[in-house]
């Protein structure tokens, strides 16, 4: 890895005022809240208690004052703190990520707005999420290379309706390796008792030699042979350790590209709420992306890319 060049004095000037602002309104949010919330005990509790309490009625008019008046004010308050959360965020992102990025791969382009592409999503096969109940989001688009190796990192977040709750299926972040190897079908890999809709449900269980593995993860593919090349015992011991850390981990592998999606601990540049140490911040970044470079390098990729078939 390279040095990291940080413009300390930008960030102190920039950073610090603009993540004040943003701890202020959201004071003023929760402050608001609990004078919505004491009002709206006052007003129901006055309902009930006024054929008894005749004097409660008094306060009945200046309680429901109180609450159009605060959840007018919340709303405004939200979408303001909203604001400048985004402009706190985009601060950080140019003047803290971006350099740790660069420090780390060889090419890369950075776009916190962009995401990965809903339909490049659907054509990994990942899993099946594309009902009318779903929705798709994603950022921060990392596009790079890695000793040679061609990689796309985004954050995604997939949700779905249930009932009248909605239901987060995906909080984390994907992976696109160039990963070219000769193959004969798909190979999925899943954390074991993940309730997923396989696009290939006739591949058939592939059971390793591995047998903690095999207590981890389901391997299915119409090739076992296919699978063993992939899931090297470098790669299984890889994520075996991730297997507590996150609370889905899906891999597909269709010859070009590995796509590897994980899912429990959100996006990589969320910035801190409170106040923060620039280089603390850096080595955070640091150890967050270092995973690109750690499943690149255990897949062997540039063997696999010489070889160029199966062994």
């Amino acid at each position: 890895m390279g040095r990291v060049e940080l413009d300390g004095e930008e960030i102190i000037h920039t950073l610090e005022p603009l993540r004040k602002k943003w701890q202020r309104i959201r004071y003023m949010e929760k402050l608001v809240s609990t004078v919505l919330v004491v009002c709206m005990i006052i007003f129901f509790g006055g309902a009930v208690c006024f054929p008894y309490i005749k004097k409660i009625y008094l306060l009945l008019p200046v309680a429901c004052g109180l609450i159009i008046f605060s959840i007018i004010l919340l709303n405004i308050l939200g979408k303001n703190s909203h604001k400048r959360k985004q402009e706190y965020t985009d601060f950080y992102k140019r003047l803290i990520s971006r350099p740790v990025l660069h420090s780390i791969f060889e090419k890369v382009t950075f776009e916190p707005h962009e995401g990965y592409p809903r339909e490049d999503f659907k054509a990994s096969e990942l899993m099946w999420i594309f009902g009318s109940s779903y929705t798709y989001t994603s950022e921060d688009l990392i596009i790079g290379t890695y000793k040679g190796v061609n990689f796309r990192r985004a954050d995604v977040k997939i949700t779905h309706k249930s009932s009248d709750s909605t239901v987060v299926d995906v909080d984390g972040r994907l992976l696109e390796v160039v990963f070219p190897k000769k193959i004969n079908g798909i190979v999925r890999v899943v954390k074991e008792g993940m309730v997923i809709n396989l696009m290939g449900v006739n591949s058939p269980l592939v059971e390793t030699e591995d047998a903690d593995f095999n207590k981890k993860y389901n391997v299915y593919a119409e090739d076992k042979h296919s699978a063993f090349y992939l899931l090297t015992p470098q790669f299984m011991e890889y994520i075996k350790n991730l297997y507590s850390r996150d609370n889905q981990i899906t891999i597909t592998f269709d010859g070009e590209k590995l796509y590897f999606l994980q899912s429990g601990h959100g996006g990589i540049f969320e910035p801190p709420a409170g106040e923060f140490n620039a280089w603390d911040e850096v080595k955070k970044c640091r150890e967050e992306l270092s995973e690109i470079g750690e499943i690149i390098d255990v897949l062997q990729v540039e063997n696999v890319a010489d070889k160029g078939q199966m062994l």
